[in-house]
């Protein structure tokens, strides 16, 4: 029996960007945007938390994977995903269910980034 996570894997390997639908692209889009607004308004804001949480990171050593934003160097991946998760939530901008739209997920958008090709 296959797991739920091997299922849904799957599907996304096989998926094509030719297939989509163009109001799936277009929302996207949109979500998209929305990480990054909310991004910058949490950068903004969160100015002194920012700056404790990034020096943290910033001692901790490990490969250089993935960016956050912000920055020129690369953190490992997950210290990455949580700083540009900070910065995205850091306003509290991100409630789109409120709207009931979606609770999509900023780290997943910051793990994505740069790697998605059509």
């Amino acid at each position: 029996m296959k797991r739920y996570t091997d299922i849904l894997v799957d599907f996304v390997v096989a998926l094509k960007y030719k297939d989509l639908p163009s109001c799936v692209i277009e929302q996207t889009k949109l979500f998209i945007a929305d990480y990054y607004a909310a991004s910058i308004a949490g950068y903004r804001v969160n100015k002194q938390f920012n700056k404790v949480v990034m020096s943290i990171i910033k001692e901790d050593s490990g490969t250089e994977q993935a960016s956050i934003l912000f920055e020129k160097k690369k953190y490992p991946v997950t210290n990455a995903a949580f700083m540009n998760a900070v910065y995205a939530h850091g306003a509290d901008m991100d409630h789109s269910i409120v709207c009931a739209r979606s609770a999509h997920s900023f780290a997943l958008y910051s793990a994505f980034d740069g790697r998605l090709t059509g």
